[in-house]
């Protein structure tokens, strides 16, 4: 039974290296990194391993982190237009609520939708653009750059800072860029009944 724990343990594990590791190496034209920063990590899959359970994290995992919290910022925006579209089944439209919130640091996360002249509480709103409040919506995220680094604001988290634009229906929801706030911090995951405790990326609240 250990040994089927320990092979499922590190099969989810290689998946999210898989992930940073894409994240790492994917075109960067639309998010600003520092210079020095390779366009290819040469980092092995043992040693990103080996840092998802660091107690510190290095600058070249934090940069993968960065990029796929870009990736999650899109992703949002993806499913808030899936939530809204009423020709997609209930039970796959319900399920995408669940990942929107899963997104986030927290259950109540914060986000500029266009819908309302501040950012919003999440669980309402879904629920709201669910039952057809808005009608459907259709969102373009583009020029999206990091504007505050990841940098450590406790033993157990880090914090950062994206901007970029956004459109609703074709049309800027402001003229100014909208920020989204990163957070990496670190969770407990269930692997086969042992539990793990790994860093993660959410959308900060």
């Amino acid at each position: 039974m250990k040994q089927m724990i320990d092979i499922l343990k590190r099969g989810i594990l290689l998946w999210m290296i898989g992930v940073l590791a894409s994240c790492a190496t994917a075109n960067r034209e639309e998010v600003s990194v520092p210079a020095e920063l390779p366009v290819e990590t040469t980092t092995s899959h043992t040693a990103l391993e080996e840092q998802v359970y660091a107690d510190e994290l290095s600058p070249e995992v934090l940069k993968a982190f960065e990029l796929q919290a870009q990736t999650k910022l899109k992703d949002c925006y993806e499913f808030l237009q899936l939530i809204s579209n009423p020709g997609y089944d209930t039970t796959f439209r319900k399920q995408a609520i669940t990942q929107t919130l899963a997104l986030f640091s927290s259950g109540s996360g914060l986000l500029q939708t266009g819908l309302d002249s501040s950012q919003v509480s999440l669980p309402s709103f879904l629920e709201e653009l669910y039952k057809g409040k808005w009608g459907e919506t259709r969102y373009q995220v583009s020029q999206v750059v990091l504007k505050v680094p990841l940098s450590m604001t406790s033993d157990t988290s880090y914090a950062g800072q994206m901007a970029y634009m956004l459109k609703l229906n074709d049309q800027y929801v402001s003229g100014r860029p909208v920020l989204q706030d990163i957070v990496v911090k670190k969770v407990s995951m269930d692997f086969g009944g042992e539990v793990s405790v790994i860093w993660k990326v959410f959308l900060g609240n």
